[in-house]
């Protein structure tokens, strides 16, 4: 599939890998043309993090604050073994805590956040995922649509969690594209 995308000269100096994939599909005109190569169907395991750091759902509200801080990241899977039962994003921590608006203590905030919240308060139950087998067309799909930035990927044969696609991972795939 031809996808726009960069403008080569046909003296190849700028980009000779993608103005020889245009010359072999037969995109190639005299002049100038605008053209990339993209792999529609590419597998989501080429550009899914692995790896993933993840909460336990029994584990306090305070724990999954501290492993976002440290990993900076944005989501979280929770899960229960190795299955997949919910998501916890940044946002979702802000939505409760707002002590990290308002200038109190850290540990202050934790300590209520504990007290008052579980994990499964606050976190997202119904979690949009994909299976290891779907591509990154798939993931771009579910991500162009705003409502979520990261997707899980899940195991097809036993729903476990095997890796997570954020926006990022997709905008890091498109500029490497180019």
């Amino acid at each position: 599939m031809l996808v726009a995308g960069s403008i080569i000269d046909s003296n190849q100096s700028q980009h000779p890998r993608i103005f020889a994939q245009a010359a072999e599909s037969g995109a190639m005109t005299t002049g100038r043309c605008f053209v990339t190569t993209m792999k529609r169907n590419e597998s989501i395991t080429h550009i899914m993090s692995t790896g993933l750091a993840t909460i336990h759902v029994g584990e306090p509200i305070s724990k999954a604050r501290q492993i976002m801080r440290e990993r900076s990241i944005h989501h979280l899977p929770v899960v229960s073994g190795h299955k997949l039962i919910g998501i916890l994003s940044w946002s979702d921590i802000l939505r409760v805590s707002f002590g990290d608006v308002s200038g109190v203590d850290e540990r202050a905030v934790d300590a209520t956040l504990d007290h008052t919240l579980k994990l499964e308060d606050v976190m997202q139950k119904e979690v949009r995922t994909l299976k290891k087998s779907a591509t990154i067309r798939d993931a771009g799909e579910i991500l162009a649509k705003g409502q979520y930035h990261a997707v899980p990927v899940v195991d097809s044969d036993d729903e476990t969690l095997v890796g997570m696609v954020t926006s990022s991972d997709l905008i890091r795939y498109l500029v490497d594209q180019m």
